[in-house]
C-alpha cells in the first residue's frame, strides 16, 4: 500500500477502464510500448496524469534509492538495480 491506496484501487480511480481480454489483446497489437516512463505518461490524459505524477512521487518516496524506473508488461514498475 502506498499512502492508504493499493495500486488496483489507484488504477480505477483514475478513471482508467478495464476492457475485457479480447478487446485489450486487439488494442495492444496497434499500439506502440512505451519505452520509459515519460512515454507512458504522455499518452494518459490530464486529469489522470496530475494523479498519476503524485503517485509517482509517493512510490519514489519509498523505494530504495539504487531502484530504477522500468515499463514492465507495459506498465510503469520500480525494478532494484542489485536484484
Amino acid at each position: 500500500m502506498v499512502n492508504g491506496l493499493e495500486i488496483r484501487a489507484f488504477v480505477a480511480w483514475a478513471g482508467m477502464k478495464k476492457a475485457n481480454s479480447r478487446n485489450r489483446r486487439a488494442a495492444l497489437k496497434n499500439k506502440i510500448a512505451p519505452k520509459n516512463v515519460d512515454e507512458y505518461l504522455a499518452g494518459i490524459p490530464e486529469p489522470s496524469r496530475g494523479t498519476f505524477n503524485k503517485m509517482r512521487t509517493a512510490i519514489r518516496s519509498a523505494v530504495p534509492p539504487q531502484a530504477a524506473e522500468i515499463i514492465s508488461y507495459r506498465i510503469p514498475a520500480f525494478k532494484d538495480k542489485e536484484c
